[in-house]
């Protein structure tokens, strides 16, 4: 997986969104490759995650937040195989150190559910909020909800679909969205270990 993210990372970039205010700005890495995605599931020891862009998500907030900059991804965590009955592993959102790398090396940062309701009306806020990956202690029962990433710098991002076109000094990039790399860690047994799940198509 190290020569997965090196080939991500082989090259320095900037991205953003046109048409509506920034929530969260950020500096990201960007590269060029051809690539047809990765796995969209991962179990490390016991621990079993998902991760989904689904195109229709805006019947689940109500708005279009790729055009706000922000990708959603929606994840299912639980555990599967023997020894979940005794284990006890605990996910927080905010200590995943969860980051989404699009087909071109581009690495989004994740933002909180309170950073996306903050920049949103009262009504869009309060699906972001109900619909975010409120982690927890893992156990047999899908724990799933949203995780959210960052498209904000200085150059544009619209989008198209289930994709995203992305313009920086004049070149134009067409980014498949399901093509994307999930990267976050979790703490097993008091280790930290690190999770790399491709998006659901």
């Amino acid at each position: 997986m190290r020569r997965v993210l090196g080939w991500l990372m082989c090259a320095i970039g900037t991205v953003g969104c046109a048409g509506s205010p920034p929530i969260v700005k950020s500096d990201v890495v960007g590269a060029t490759a051809a690539f047809d995605g990765f796995p969209p599931q991962a179990l490390e020891g016991i621990v079993y995650a998902q991760a989904l862009f689904d195109g229709d998500y805006e019947d689940t907030f109500g708005t279009d937040l790729v055009t706000r900059g922000v990708v959603p991804v929606h994840v299912t965590m639980q555990l599967r195989g023997q020894g979940q009955e005794n284990a006890q592993i605990l996910i927080k959102p905010g200590r995943m150190d969860a980051r989404l790398y699009l087909i071109d090396g581009t690495a989004l940062p994740h933002v909180t559910a309170d950073e996306v309701a903050g920049a949103l009306k009262e009504k869009f806020a309060r699906e972001v909020r109900q619909h975010a990956f409120q982690g927890g202690l893992l156990g047999s029962e899908p724990n799933e909800g949203y995780l959210f990433f960052s498209l904000q710098s200085e150059g544009e991002f619209e989008a198209q679909g289930r994709a995203v076109r992305h313009d920086v000094d004049g070149i134009q990039r067409r980014l498949d969205l399901t093509h994307s790399l999930l990267a976050f860690d979790v703490m097993v047994e008091d280790t930290p270990k690190a999770f790399y799940v491709g998006i659901q198509r």
